[in-house]
């Protein structure tokens, strides 16, 4: 009986086991340093390097929108003075596009309204509109923004019959998406977003952010499809209408303000894309830890081998071995996944 335990202490996969409990704790810990939330409501979804991490839609990696180009109408057409006119109705109803179009002292305007459409205000006792076109016949030039993805505004005063200019937005890419891209290209991570809305917009945004488009609205389908060929899907997204592809994933990560609420089961929630590739790193470095304590499971079990073959050490020796392994996947695993605190907490980044 004594000579069995031995054997079984000696041979065992229990190292392998406690790197793989390690890995875990810690990985959910330097999320946590990171600003995730831990929800951990469903077993088996532990923080993993997934094979692809798939967006729901492109709204994920826009912040507001920018001011692409100013085509100017009328003639003679300035660009700045016509800028400046539109820069002063949108300040005047409220900006309703956001920061698109910056303040200006040059002119001011009153009078301003919007109606959910277009924004209109008086200018020196003239009434200007601002807002999107409608009729793309009557300003042809108009076409190559709207095949770029841009939302056109037009801009009319009641003082000329002709329009006084086209303004090409867009939406901003929000800063965290080129380190979200970055590490999903350092750690080899397939990074799509799924084509959701304006396709001709979704297509441009994700151009510009190095990002692949699934050509998919189903989110469901899209994961399930990736899944049959062995690959392990992070779907990302912010709204209760991702609950099915949550459902479906290997790792659900919901994109939330600290404020809102999010009525979609997740396992983790992310306050931001550079919170996402947190995720991303981590799942890389529990990976590593989970193959080195494999690693150092399966050396301890050769050695135990050879040694109880060559004679039967006792059986102190024997827990002192396998303690020892475990200590090492233990410490590798904390080593491994140490740092990761989210920039401007408090205190030093670790890498």
């Amino acid at each position: 009986m004594t000579q069995t335990l031995i054997s079984l202490l000696l041979v065992n996969s229990r190292p392998a086991a406690i790197g793989l409990d390690s890995a875990d704790l810690n990985a959910d810990a330097r999320v946590l340093r990171a600003g995730v939330t831990v929800v951990g409501s469903r077993p088996r979804r532990p923080v993993r390097r997934p094979d692809l991490l798939l967006l729901d839609g492109a709204r994920l990696l826009t912040d507001a929108l920018e001011l692409a180009s100013v085509l100017p109408l009328s003639e003679p057409g300035n660009g700045a003075e016509i800028q400046a006119l539109a820069a002063a109705v949108a300040a005047a109803a409220g900006t309703p596009w956001g920061g698109a179009f910056p303040a200006t002292s040059t002119v001011s305007a009153i009078e301003g309204a919007f109606d959910g459409k277009t924004a209109t205000a008086r200018i020196e006792q003239v009434r200007y509109w601002l807002g999107p076109l409608e009729d793309w016949s009557s300003q042809p030039q108009a076409a190559p923004l709207r095949q770029s993805g841009h939302y056109v505004l037009l801009l009319r005063s009641e003082r000329q019959e002709q329009p006084l200019g086209l303004f090409a937005l867009r939406p901003q890419l929000a800063p965290t998406v080129a380190e979200l891209v970055q590490i999903c290209q350092r750690h080899g991570v397939e990074l799509s977003v799924l084509a959701n809305g304006d396709q001709l917009a979704v297509r441009a945004l994700a151009q510009r952010a190095s990002i692949a488009v699934l050509e998919s609205q189903d989110a469901v389908a899209a994961i399930q499809a990736r899944q049959q060929q062995g690959a392990l899907v992070a779907f990302v997204s912010d709204n209760a209408g991702a609950a099915a592809g949550f459902d479906a994933c290997d790792l659900a990560v919901g994109v939330i303000e600290e404020q809102n609420h999010l009525p979609a089961r997740a396992d983790l929630l992310a306050p931001d894309l550079r919170a996402v590739a947190a995720i991303i790193e981590a799942g890389v470095r529990r990976d590593a830890a989970v193959r080195d304590a494999v690693g150092l499971s399966t050396l301890s079990n050769v050695i135990g081998l050879i040694w109880g073959w060559r004679g039967m050490p006792g059986i102190e020796v024997a827990i002192r071995a396998v303690y020892l392994t475990a200590l090492t996947a233990l410490a590798d695993a904390w080593l491994r996944l140490l740092g990761g605190k989210r920039p401007g907490s408090g205190s030093d980044e670790r890498a």
